[in-house]
């Protein structure tokens, strides 16, 4: 099959999207662990255009923060991936992204996410966190949070990179400490759910209530969870 013509169009929906956008660099795998056929994309695309869609298990990003999504133009379920390798796609995004495009920094700014400090309280170095990070060692930050803020969504924590080791799940609100489990642990963070924000403080208080919002996880030998309901717990 001749791609050559499919490759070109690709090149032309990127430069239409990208609307001036800064150089970045994403390589998508159809196999796991960055096996298989690749492409490296440097701007926005619907995948289709290339005869990739729906068949990407890995993703090594270079450089730059992207949104994936799994339905053409942008639309369908999205996760932001900042700079990192994700040799194995969660159920989320296995085989599933159809588009993807380049977040410039003012839209990244506006968005909420979570913010890490070194030091309880809120205190100490700080960093916030707009999308999946696999390694916060690239951050500066690995092994160093002892307090979070959770501005919006549910947010897994894990204690080793590309999401593995002791993992926990945090829903939005304050936590001014850390259990011992996650303090000076943590070395990956990624979005698990993003929670439409209505404004309702009663129903984010109560969110945060239940154990801090602790979502307590462990993995099983095949990498998927085995989950306890915490939420009775005093």
């Amino acid at each position: 099959m001749n791609r050559k013509p499919l490759l070109r169009t690709a090149a032309l929906v990127a430069a239409l999207l990208s609307g001036g956008a800064s150089a970045a660099e994403m390589t998508i795998f159809q196999g796991r662990d960055f096996r298989g056929p690749s492409y490296t994309l440097h701007n926005n695309a619907n995948l289709g255009d290339i005869d990739f869609q729906n068949r990407v298990s890995s993703i090594v990003v270079r450089s730059g923060t992207w949104d994936v999504c799994t339905e053409p133009n942008l639309q369908g379920e999205c996760v932001t991936l900042l700079p990192g390798e994700y040799p194995r796609l969660n159920a989320r995004l296995n085989d599933r992204i159809e588009s993807m495009r380049l977040v410039d920094r003012h839209a990244l700014e506006q968005r909420r996410g979570v913010v890490i400090y070194t030091q309880p309280n809120f205190t100490g170095k700080s960093l916030a966190l707009r999308g999946d990070a696999t390694n916060l060692l690239t951050q500066g930050m690995q092994d160093q949070a002892s307090s979070i803020k959770v501005e919006a969504g549910r947010w897994e924590f894990c204690s080793q990179p590309d999401f593995n080791g002791d993992c926990v799940t945090l829903a939005r609100g304050d936590y001014p400490t850390l259990e011992q489990k996650l303090n000076h642990r943590i070395e990956s963070v990624r979005e698990v759910e993003r929670v439409a924000d209505r404004g309702d403080r009663r129903d984010q208080r109560e969110y945060a209530r239940r154990e801090g919002g602790y979502d307590y996880r462990e993995r099983n030998d095949d990498s998927r969870y085995r989950e306890r309901d915490n939420s009775n717990r005093r």
